[in-house]
């Protein structure tokens, strides 16, 4: 789920989302994401994307995230082709299921309930 804000100047959209990380999993993708590949971290930026976290508790992830583009969906979409995304989302989603336990897509969006400044 998606709300906006006002920071430094620059209108931002926050954005968080959950999903499950599968336990015989849970190694692996805590070691992709203590060292995330320079490309990937350069991809991310390149479409918009600032203040990336992801928060990890009791099997579930959750992933906080601002938006400074012009069109998410877009950037979004072109992030899912970039070639320095592709390879890693191969190595990170085998490690993760849709929280709601249904096909589809790995991450679901989560609704903003509250946010202070």
């Amino acid at each position: 789920m998606m709300s906006e804000t006002t920071t430094g100047g620059r209108s931002a959209q926050r954005f968080g989302s959950v999903t499950r990380l599968l336990s015989n999993h849970k190694g692996e993708y805590l070691r992709l994401h203590a060292d995330v590949w320079p490309d990937v971290r350069h991809a991310i930026r390149d479409h918009g994307v600032v203040n990336h976290s992801i928060f990890y508790f009791d099997g579930l992830l959750f992933r906080y995230y601002e938006y400074i583009g012009q069109d998410h969906s877009k950037d979004s979409d072109a992030m899912a082709q970039d070639p320095r995304m592709v390879d890693w989302f191969a190595a990170t989603d085998r490690c993760q299921e849709n929280a709601l336990g249904h096909a589809g897509p790995k991450w679901s969006a989560a609704a903003e309930v509250c946010h202070l400044d």
